[in-house]
C-alpha cells in the first residue's frame, strides 16, 4: 500500500515533459532488441524496400514515379519516399529502417499523450493509456515488420486528431480545419488504412459530450466522407493492377459471422494474454467453426453489455467506439475477401488505444469494488511490466524470416502459410533438403495449395529433378490457370528437356497475352527451329526484329533456318547481319560457313569454320581436313 502511494505522488510532482521522456526511455528500451543482428525479412520487405527501385535510386524522377505509379497493388507514396530518404542515407541498412521504425513509435505515443491531455483530465488514465500503446507486444509487428507502414500514416492521423481538438476549442477556426484535412490527405497517400480516420474525429466528439447530429459535424462527416469516397474508388482501382493474392474461398454467411466472431475474441484475448503472437493467423485454422454458436453468442453478449454500459459513462463508450472502429476495417475482411489471414496484429496497431481505455475502465471498476485492497493498482502495475517483458522478448521474433515463421509454427503447427513462407527462406538460402519438408507440410496440410506447390517446384527445379517440378507446376496450372509465371516455367522445363513440341502451347499461350513480348518470341522461335517449323520459326524471328533490331538471335534463326531451307543466299545475309550485331558467337560462322560452302565460296566458308572453331564450336574435322587439302593444291 505504502508503494502504491509513493508512486501516486511522484507521479503527481511530474511534469508533462518528465512524463513523455520517461514513457519514450520505457519505449525504447522495450524495443531495444531490435537493434541487435536483425535483417530485412522475405516477407515483403526486401521487394518493399532493399530491392524497390524507387528506394535504392532516389532522385526527382523517382519521386515523381513514385507519385504517379502504383507498385504492386499499392499507393503509398509517401511512406516509399520515407523509406528511399533512409536509404539514401543508410543504405539496406535494417537496422537503421528499424531505429527510425521505433522513433517513429516513440513521436506517435507522444502525439497520443499530447492528444488525450486535450480529451482528459485525468492522469492516470492518459498514462496508462499512453503506455499500453507504447510498449503492448501487439505492437511490435508494426514496428519490426518494416513494410508495416502504417505507423507512419498514424503519425499523420494522430497529428490530424491534435489538430481538430484545436479546431474544435478555437471555435472551429478555419486554418485547423484546413491543417488537420491536409494531415488526413498526408495519412491517405501514406497507406489505405487512413480511412478509417473519420472514426477518430467521432469517438473525439463522443469523448467531448457533442452531439453527432450538430450541422457543424454533419457538414464535416460529409467533406471527410467524400474524400474517404474518392480516395477508396482510387484505391479500388489501383489494387486490380497487382498485389497480394486474394484466396477463392467460398464459405457461408454463418462462417462468416463464426470468423467475425472469432476474430474480436481473438483480438480481445491477444491484448489481455498476449504470450502467442503469431504474424500469421490462418484461415484454415478457422474455416471449421468450433464453438460457434458459442462463440457468435459471447460475441453478441460483448457487444450489448458494452453498448448498455457505455450510454452512462463517455470514457468507455470512447473506448469501444475507438477500438471496434479501428478494427472495423480488418473485421470487414471477413465479409468481404479471404486471403490467408483472418486477423493480423499490426491491424490493432491504433486500436489499442481504445483496448487501454476499456481495460482503465474495467481496473477501475475493480478498484471501486476492492477499494482496500489497492489489487487493480497492483494488476495494472503487474501488466505494464509483463508487457514490457513480452514486448523485449518479441522483438527477437522478427530477427529474420527463419525465425519469423519458425515462430509462428511454433504458435500452430498447421500453418500453411508459414510453412511455405519458411521453406521458400530455405530455398532462397540453399537449403534444399530444409525447404521441401516444410513445402511438402503445406501441402500436407492443404493440397491445393499453390503457392507451395510453385515453391516445391523451384526445389526440383534447382535439384535438377525436371520431372518432378513439372509435376507442380501442372498442379499450379490446375489451381491458378491465370497465372503467366506457371506457363513461363513449364515451357522453360520443357526447353531443358528438349520437348520443344510441348513448348510451343505454353508459348502460344503466354504470346497471346503478351502480343508483343520478345523473350516469349524468342523462345517460340527456337521451338519452332528445333520441331523442324523452319517457316513458323522465321515469322517470329522477323517480328522481333521489327522491336529489337539491334538483337542478333533473331537474325541468326532466320538465317539458320533458311539453311535448313537450302535457301543459302538468304542464310548468308541474314548470319552476315547477325556476326556484325555480334561477333563472338561461333554458332554463327560454323552456320554462315556452311551456306557458303554450298553457294561456292569455300575460301570464305573455310574461314568461317576455322573462325567457329577457335571461338569453341564443335565443327566437321574431317570438312576442315579436306577443304584445307583442296586450298593447299590450289
Amino acid at each position: 500500500m505504502k508503494i502504491i502511494n509513493n508512486i501516486r505522488t511522484h507521479i503527481e510532482r511530474l511534469s508533462d515533459t518528465s512524463i513523455i521522456i520517461s514513457i519514450s526511455i520505457i519505449t525504447f528500451l522495450a524495443f531495444s532488441n531490435i537493434f541487435f543482428g536483425h535483417e530485412f525479412t522475405d516477407y515483403d520487405d526486401k521487394w518493399y524496400i532493399s530491392e524497390n527501385k524507387n528506394v535504392i535510386n532516389l532522385s526527382w524522377k523517382t519521386i515523381v514515379n513514385i507519385f504517379s505509379t502504383p507498385e504492386n497493388g499499392q499507393y503509398s507514396p509517401i511512406a516509399v519516399t520515407y523509406h528511399a530518404i533512409i536509404y539514401y542515407f543508410f543504405g539496406a541498412n535494417a537496422i537503421a529502417f528499424k531505429f527510425f521504425a521505433v522513433l517513429t513509435h516513440i513521436f506517435n505515443s507522444i502525439l497520443v499523450y499530447k492528444l488525450f491531455k486535450n480529451l482528459s483530465s485525468n492522469r492516470y488514465l492518459i498514462i496508462f493509456v499512453t503506455l499500453v500503446f507504447a510498449i503492448h507486444p501487439m505492437q511490435v509487428e508494426t514496428i519490426s515488420w518494416l513494410s508495416a507502414i502504417f505507423r507512419i500514416a498514424a503519425t499523420f492521423m494522430l497529428l490530424g486528431f491534435l489538430f481538430y481538438c484545436k479546431y474544435i476549442k478555437k471555435e472551429r477556426r478555419l486554418k485547423y480545419s484546413l491543417i488537420f484535412i491536409l494531415f488526413f490527405i498526408l495519412a491517405l497517400f501514406t497507406k489505405e488504412q487512413a480511412i478509417l480516420f473519420p472514426i477518430g474525429l467521432l469517438a473525439i466528439n463522443i469523448k467531448m459530450g457533442h452531439s453527432l447530429l450538430k450541422k457543424q459535424i454533419v457538414i464535416e462527416n460529409i467533406v471527410l466522407g467524400l474524400i474517404v469516397l474518392a480516395f477508396g474508388l482510387i484505391t479500388l482501382g489501383i489494387t486490380k493492377t497487382g498485389g497480394p493474392d486474394v484466396t477463392s474461398l467460398h464459405v457461408s454467411l454463418y462462417t462468416k459471422f463464426y470468423i467475425f466472431s472469432e476474430s474480436i475474441l481473438r483480438y480481445i484475448y491477444n491484448f489481455l494474454f498476449p504470450f502467442n503472437l503469431s504474424i500469421s493467423y490462418p484461415y484454415q485454422e478457422v474455416l471449421k467453426p468450433v464453438n460457434a454458436g458459442l462463440k457468435i453468442s459471447s460475441t453478441l453478449s460483448l457487444i450489448v453489455i458494452g453498448i448498455i454500459t457505455s450510454v452512462k459513462n463517455k470514457e468507455l463508450c470512447f473506448g469501444i467506439i475507438w477500438s471496434i472502429g479501428f478494427l472495423s476495417l480488418a473485421l470487414s475482411f471477413t465479409f468481404l475477401h479471404l486471403r490467408d489471414t483472418f486477423m493480423a496484429d499490426r491491424y490493432a496497431y491504433l486500436a489499442i488505444i481504445g483496448f487501454g481505455f476499456i481495460l482503465y475502465y474495467l481496473l477501475n471498476l475493480l478498484h471501486r469494488l476492492l477499494k482496500k485492497i489497492f489489487i487493480a493498482q497492483i494488476l495494472g502495475i503487474a501488466l505494464i511490466v509483463v508487457f514490457i517483458a513480452t514486448t523485449f522478448n518479441r522483438v527477437t521474433v522478427f530477427k529474420n524470416s527463419e525465425t519469423l515463421w519458425t515462430d509462428a509454427i511454433k504458435v500452430n503447427n498447421k500453418n500453411r502459410f508459414a510453412h511455405n513462407n519458411l521453406g521458400n527462406y530455405y530455398l532462397n538460402h540453399g537449403e534444399l533438403d530444409r525447404a521441401l519438408v516444410h513445402l511438402k507440410k503445406a501441402i500436407e496440410i492443404s493440397t491445393d495449395y499453390y503457392l507451395a506447390h510453385s515453391n516445391i517446384s523451384k526445389v526440383y527445379y534447382k535439384q535438377h529433378k525436371y520431372e518432378l517440378a513439372l509435376e507442380h507446376i501442372n498442379e499450379n496450372i490446375r489451381l491458378k490457370p491465370n497465372h503467366e509465371r506457371n506457363y513461363v516455367n513449364r515451357a522453360g522445363i520443357n526447353e531443358i528437356l528438349k520437348k520443344y513440341d510441348e513448348c510451343i502451347p505454353d508459348l502460344n499461350h503466354l504470346i497471346k497475352l503478351n502480343p508483343e513480348n520478345e523473350t516469349y518470341l524468342t523462345a517460340r522461335a527456337k521451338a519452332y527451329f528445333f520441331t523442324k517449323k523452319y517457316k513458323e520459326c522465321i515469322d517470329d524471328a522477323e517480328k522481333i526484329i521489327e522491336s529489337a533490331p539491334k538483337n542478333s538471335i533473331p537474325y541468326y534463326l532466320i538465317g539458320h533456318s533458311y539453311y535448313k531451307l537450302k535457301n543459302y543466299q538468304n542464310a548468308e545475309m541474314y548470319l552476315t547481319k547477325a556476326i556484325q550485331l555480334k561477333d563472338n558467337d561461333g554458332v554463327y560462322y560454323n552456320v554462315r560457313g556452311l551456306s557458303r560452302l554450298f553457294l561456292d565460296k569455300g575460301s570464305l566458308g573455310y574461314t568461317d569454320i576455322l573462325k567457329a572453331k577457335e571461338l569453341g564450336v564443335k565443327v566437321n574435322n574431317n570438312l576442315l581436313e579436306q577443304l584445307s587439302k583442296s586450298f593447299k593444291k590450289n
